[in-house]
């Protein structure tokens, strides 16, 4: 006898399939989760749910098609909808709302244009988005101290502990180990000319030029990033953030403005400590290992190192801020999925986060040598 109904997988090169045929009515909401454990794990590609030879599609089959949506999306799986049935597509679109959009099918010859197109107008859309949420996320963060009873100083001072104050000893151990190994190894190559003193100015320039702001917002981008993405990731797929709006908060002004505020005071503190910390780490090579006397190197290093060169450092710092707040609440607003969903948009904040922190530390490197030039 011919079965009612048959679901099978078929998995591409670019998408995995899952081919629906028969009666869609004939299964029960639910009965399709073994279907999720023969699909190969969640990678790049997009799980396609095709209902050519779905016959009838009723309430009770969207039911059905939510709950596989919804197991898909949970283990982490983008999903998307190909219909070609005109009626079944106006089906999910009057019960389906917690599916994707139905798509009607292409030819098989275009699915390198369609993706290439789909990834165009992401892009466009994220670009779009982000943009928007950095403005808004600035012009709160600036006005929120103006408005009575909206000021959220609270939320702001519990940010500058966690994220400041918490952060201090972590920073502190990886800016005076990174001033240990640099003047370890400058002062080994400086030997054999005999400037040995050399080393304070070499810790000092690269540490508060360079190092330190990236290695500070490196770490805060780990630490405190992350946290930002995942509170916001998890308030996300539980509703909470649609809460909000629904009291009239909105989210924005809620849960990012007060990190701006925050992130923008702590990271120039966290670098002044790290400058101090990693030229405090040089010292101790030159006194143990290079003989140098403690009041020379402090004397060479206020020297060599220009107010200045430590105010672009402090001036990195502060955009990192911006980009680590706006990059992690991008991700954690995005995120969907369920548990599984908060885990790759966490992941996904922290590498944003990092590579644009190095393409604003390149950016305002170039400007800054070229000012000094």
């Amino acid at each position: 006898m011919t079965p009612t109904f048959v679901a099978t997988v078929d998995p591409r090169q670019d998408e995995v399939a899952v081919r629906l045929k028969g009666r869609l009515e004939a299964v029960a909401p639910g009965a399709l989760g073994n279907l999720v454990k023969q699909l190969p794990a969640p990678d790049d590609r997009r799980v396609v749910i095709e209902f050519e030879g779905v016959d009838r599609l009723g309430a009770l089959g969207v039911a059905t098609v939510t709950t596989l949506v919804r197991e898909l999306e949970e283990c982490g799986y983008s999903v998307r909808l190909r219909v070609g049935d005109e009626r079944h597509r106006r089906t999910l679109s009057a019960f389906g709302r917690s599916v994707p959009e139905p798509e009607p099918p292409g030819p098989e010859g275009a699915h390198l244009v369609e993706r290439l197109g789909e990834r165009t107008i992401l892009v466009r859309e994220t670009i779009v988005v982000y943009t928007l949420l950095l403005a808004s996320a600035l012009k709160h963060a600036v006005l929120q101290p103006f408005r009575p009873g909206r000021a959220r100083h609270a939320l702001t001072a519990r940010a500058v502990v966690r994220m400041g104050v918490g952060a201090v000893p972590i920073v502190s151990l990886i800016a005076f180990l990174i001033g240990f190994i640099l003047a370890l190894q400058a002062g080994i190559l400086l030997r054999v000319y005999g400037q040995t003193i050399l080393i304070a100015d070499l810790v000092g320039l690269a540490v508060a030029k360079e190092i330190a702001p990236l290695l500070t917002a490196v770490l805060v981008a780990g630490r405190s990033g992350s946290s930002l993405t995942a509170e916001i990731g998890t308030m996300k797929v539980s509703e909470e953030v649609d809460a909000l709006r629904v009291m009239g908060v909105d989210p924005i002004e809620y849960l990012v403005a007060p990190r701006v505020r925050a992130l923008a005071l702590v990271m120039p503190v966290l670098t002044v400590i790290a400058d101090v910390v990693a030229v405090f780490g040089g010292l101790t090579v030159a006194q143990i290992v290079f003989d140098i006397p403690a009041g020379s190197y402090v004397d060479q290093t206020i020297k060599r190192v220009e107010a200045g060169q430590v105010l672009g450092g402090l001036l990195k710092a502060f955009s990192f801020s911006l980009v680590i707040v706006s990059v992690a609440a991008h991700q954690g607003f995005s995120t969907s999925g369920g548990a599984a969903g908060v885990g790759k948009f966490t992941t996904r904040s922290v590498v944003q986060a990092i590579i644009w922190i190095i393409i604003v530390d390149a950016l305002f490197t170039a400007g800054l040598t070229v000012l000094e030039w």
